[in-house]
């Protein structure tokens, strides 16, 4: 899953096909991404929640609408009410032949849905925090070509729901499910499966093999099970507001992002990563321990890492602690043709009183040959923060490639919202840290 990955690429075609699956890979809709007023790019892991900013997927509480919404011609191929609108009124049946996708996000009145026998040609269900929502219409396994369904939020599902076993992305996160049956082992188009955890969860085996992002919102919980750590097609971990977790243990090298936002007693890591493709998040995590941090802040890998701080580590040491440009000079001789980097920036707001959408920003890298005025190829050439926060430390590598000159000078600068960087830092990888 894809944070789940905003990294930038040697190219903007890249940068805009790498954005556009992150997006599809987190239940986002492009069609509806485009017509919103609202940046939700964020949809990859940011979330809001009591006035925190958070790193999951939105969830709009006490959402209001305001127009009606009907549902029968049999042309409308995609249908969507968002939280503008204040009442939703379905029919009691949808004969849309050809509706494509319907979309029902935060609408927290809607008890019930109408029956879809005949919308054979659905392929997006999304009725993400339909809080009042009870059950799913049994027509729905009718919807054969049905390939995404988004009920996280629907606190009030108790039941899983009996859909079409050609589905690929199922999203269950938030509800009150607590049941996976054994027949989704033969589900074989089932590629993305989000599930919240319970106690039981580990009396399904069969649930194990299949769960590709698992989420933790517990305050009690104590300790993440031993089996969490068997899960062999899991790629992201989510902790949310885990405030007696102490300490990590093993956990699979399969996975991609670990996400620990808010767990305030969380003191160890006894962990490794050796994952290359391994993202490592921990907002809001005030109490990580020295050993934890240089482990987070120094596993090598492709993504990058977040963790609180209030001032660039002294092992970086090429510093500036104002301002986002760097000047190093090398000492190596003869240069390899290419050098890697692991930098660190920390962000600060221009006007903490401006309403600017905060849920994202981008840092473009740029590297230029001093002595030649020449830029040099940098990879990755941008990096995606979403749910930018003050005093958090941001660290990720990049390669300079192609390099003729001794003396480089890196620049580090915000491209959007209402952000700035306020220091940065430098450490080349040949180097042995100790911070």
């Amino acid at each position: 899953m894809k944070y789940l990955q905003e990294e930038g690429s040697k190219s903007d075609e890249e940068d805009r096909k790498s954005s556009l699956e992150a997006m599809e890979k987190t239940n986002v809709d492009l069609e509806l991404w485009k017509e919103s007023s609202e940046n939700l790019f964020n949809n990859v892991l940011v979330k809001r929640k009591t006035g925190k900013q958070l790193f999951c997927l939105p969830k709009r509480e006490g959402a209001e609408f305001s127009s009606v919404a009907k549902i029968a011609d049999e042309d409308v191929k995609r249908f969507s009410r968002t939280r503008r609108q204040k009442d939703v009124v379905l029919p009691s049946s949808i004969n849309a032949t050809n509706l494509q996708k319907l979309f029902l996000r935060n609408c927290s009145r809607v008890v019930e849905l109408p029956a879809i026998e005949n919308a054979t040609n659905l392929q997006v269900l999304d009725l993400h925090n339909c809080s009042s929502l009870l059950e799913l219409p049994p027509s729905i396994v009718s919807a054969t070509n049905l390939k995404k369904l988004d009920i996280s939020g629907c606190s009030q599902l108790k039941c899983f729901p009996e859909i079409s076993t050609n589905i690929e992305i199922l999203n269950l996160i938030e509800t009150a499910i607590k049941e996976v049956p054994l027949s989704i082992m033969s589900w074989s188009r089932l590629s993305y499966f989000e599930m919240s955890y319970f106690e039981s969860l580990n009396e399904f085996p069969h649930a194990l093999d299949i769960i590709t992002d698992l989420v933790l919102i517990r305050e009690d919980i104590q300790e993440i099970p031993p089996w969490v750590k068997g899960m062999s097609r899991s790629g992201v971990l989510r902790l949310y507001d885990c405030k007696n977790l102490v300490s990590l243990p093993q956990l699979s090298d399969n996975l991609e992002y670990i996400v620990a936002d808010n767990c305030q007693s969380l003191e160890r890591l006894g962990c490794s990563f050796n994952n290359r493709e391994i993202h490592l998040i921990f907002p809001n995590c005030f109490n990580l321990n020295q050993e934890a941090r240089d482990l987070i802040m120094h596993t090598s890998t492709d993504g990058y890492a977040i963790f609180s701080g209030t001032q660039v580590p002294a092992c970086f040491i090429h510093r500036a602690i104002s301002g986002d440009y760097l000047k190093i000079k090398l000492k190596e001789s003869p240069l390899p043709t290419s050098l890697r980097f692991k930098a660190c920036i920390m962000l600060v707001k221009v006007n903490e009183e401006t309403s600017n959408d905060d849920s994202l920003t981008v840092v473009a890298i740029d590297i230029v040959d001093k002595q030649n005025d020449l830029e040099v190829l940098c990879t990755p050439s941008s990096r995606c923060i979403n749910a930018p926060l003050t005093e958090h430390i941001y660290t990720f590598e990049v390669k300079a490639e192609e390099v003729t000159s001794t003396e480089l000078v890196f620049e580090f600068t915000t491209l959007i919202s209402n952000w700035k960087i306020a220091e940065c830092g430098l450490l080349q990888i040949l180097e042995v840290p100790s911070c």
